[in-house]
This record gives C-alpha cells, sequence and structure tokens, in this order.
C-alpha cells in the first residue's frame, strides 16, 4: 500500500513540476515575437457592418497569453458583444493563427422609435447600418415581435403573386394586428394570432385583385378582414364608412 501511494505521490509531483517549469516557457514564448505568440489575427472577409478592426480592437489585450493558452471562449463572448454580430466562431489553426469567422445580424425590421431590429431580437442603432427598401415597421411588445414577424414573412410570400409588400405591421394593444401594404391600403386582420390571421389572409389574397378591379379609379384606403366570412372596404374620400365587399362560403 505504501509503494502505491508513493507511486501516486511522485507522478503528481512530477506534473506539478513539468506545470511550474513549463508555464514560464509558454509565457515567454507568448511575448510578441516569441515561439507560442499569436503571429496573426484572421477576421472573416466580407463583412457589411462590422468593421474588421474593431473586432482586432476589442480582443488585442485577450491574445497576450499566447497562441496555445488564449481563451477562445472569451475572445467569442468579446466579439459577441459588438455591434451586428449575430454569430462567432473561433478556432486555432497551427502554428500560429486565430481565426474568428462572423455572421452578422440580418436586419429584419424598423422599429417606431427610429431603430432597427435584428433577427437575433438586438436593437440596432440606424445610423450605423444601411437595410435594404422592404425592411417593414413594425410597432408590437418585445414580447410579441417575434409572432409578428414570423406572420410577416408567411404572409409576404403569400403576396408573392400581386407585387406588392408589407411596410407596416402594428399589433395593438389589444392584439389587434393591422398591416399596411405597399399600395397605402390598410388590412385590418385582427385578433387571434396566426390561427386566425392565416385564413384571412388568404382569403384577402384570393381576393384583392378581383377587388381592384372592381374598385376601378376609386382608390382603396382599407380593408377590413374581421368577418367570419367575408371583408369590408373602405374608399378613399369616401366618409360612410367601409362596406361589406365580398362574402366567401
Amino acid at each position: 500500500m505504501s509503494r502505491t501511494i508513493w507511486s501516486v505521490w511522485m507522478a503528481l509531483l512530477t506534473i506539478g513540476l513539468a506545470i511550474v517549469l513549463t508555464l514560464p516557457i509558454l509565457r515567454m514564448g507568448a511575448e510578441p515575437g516569441g515561439l507560442f505568440a499569436v503571429k496573426h489575427l484572421r477576421v472573416s472577409r466580407d463583412l457589411h457592418h462590422v468593421e474588421a478592426s474593431s473586432v482586432r480592437d476589442a480582443v488585442a489585450d485577450l491574445l497576450t497569453p499566447g497562441f496555445l493558452l488564449v481563451d477562445l471562449a472569451a475572445i467569442r463572448e468579446r466579439v459577441m458583444a459588438l455591434p451586428h454580430v449575430g454569430d462567432v466562431r473561433v478556432r486555432r489553426v497551427y502554428p500560429g493563427r486565430i481565426d474568428i469567422e462572423i455572421t452578422e445580424s440580418e436586419v429584419v425590421a424598423r422599429l417606431e422609435d427610429g431603430k432597427l431590429l435584428a433577427g437575433d431580437g438586438r436593437e440596432i442603432a440606424a445610423d450605423t447600418v444601411q437595410i435594404e427598401p422592404d425592411v417593414p415597421v413594425v410597432v408590437a411588445t418585445p414580447e410579441d415581435r417575434e409572432a409578428v414577424l414570423d406572420f410577416h414573412r408567411w404572409a409576404q410570400a403569400e403576396l408573392a403573386g400581386l407585387g406588392l409588400d408589407i411596410v407596416r405591421l402594428d399589433l395593438g394593444g389589444g392584439g389587434s394586428l393591422e398591416l399596411t401594404l405597399s399600395d397605402q391600403v390598410r388590412v385590418r386582420v385582427g385578433i387571434g394570432g396566426e390561427a386566425v390571421w392565416k385564413p384571412r389572409w388568404q382569403r384577402f389574397v384570393l381576393s384583392y385583385e378581383e377587388l381592384r378591379l372592381k374598385a376601378g379609379q376609386r382608390p382603396i384606403a382599407q380593408i377590413d378582414l374581421r368577418y367570419t366570412n367575408g371583408m369590408a372596404v373602405g374608399w378613399i374620400g369616401d366618409s360612410s364608412g367601409p362596406a361589406l365587399a365580398a362574402r366567401r362560403p
């Protein structure tokens, strides 16, 4: 038994001495120009909103431990905190390079206060990024934004054959959804979530081209889908209010 304990202690002592002797060597080698220093930091190309120089500045102090001891998780966390960063992958590439691959956040909506909303839910200052003109305005609480955006993606695809875009989605305090189209027509979808919104929207898409043809030169102001089997249409300049214009069984 004593011989076994002695063997264990000798093994632990050997490991400890190896660590004590190796760490100074690694630290010395990690110094600029040293054998174990990070010789190159590569940041992914084709970035539109994230500056590579900002990434390098953000992680510079994390590279000092050297290539073998650098904390990749800490680098990832530091880069993830930068604006417009959606995801980050960090890896060592021997003999002395650190690669940082960045996926930028996609801007999915404009908010009413002028900020932008990224796909990961983070808010972005509007003056820091250029966005596509078809990004819609979304008015909803942070808790409701995901549901509204999910419906937007589906509803926009349903509009493909009509040559229209959804430019605004407004979810009122009572949960009633109203959409504005690129032809400035407002569409009241109502309450109930996707289970109610989707069949109403499909009914609208099937009827809208016919409504526009019947309207002729009379511009449509709004369409109310909050009916069991029909919709009401309001015309610009008509003070009498929306009229029930289409019924479907």
